[in-house]
């Protein structure tokens, strides 16, 4: 992957959390990901699983000790920084 690629992924996945913890709405989840699709950038890999997203997070510098850091949103547009997952519940919120 790219880093721009990357990127996008990490951002469709931010939404599907922020989805599933229901700061937004399956449309507004569904919106993010179409304009991904629309611009031609990926929204997910294949290749990539929960175990593998969280060992990616882990090298992320937003982190702190062994809780992962993750911008997530309120709505589009607005954006909010959530401290503290563990690695439970990131796994949970990934599938």
């Amino acid at each position: 992957l790219t880093h721009g690629e990357a990127i996008s992924i990490g951002m469709a996945f931010a939404a599907k959390i922020s989805y599933k913890i229901k700061n937004i709405t399956e449309f507004e989840y569904n919106k993010i990901v179409g304009h991904l699709k629309i611009i031609g950038l990926p929204h997910h890999d294949k290749r990539i699983n929960s175990n593998k997203i969280y060992k990616l997070m882990q090298s992320d510098k937003k982190n702190t000790e062994e809780k992962i850091n993750l911008v997530l949103l309120k709505k589009i547009g607005q954006a909010y920084f959530e401290r503290g997952l563990d690695k439970e519940r990131i796994k949970k919120l990934l599938n």
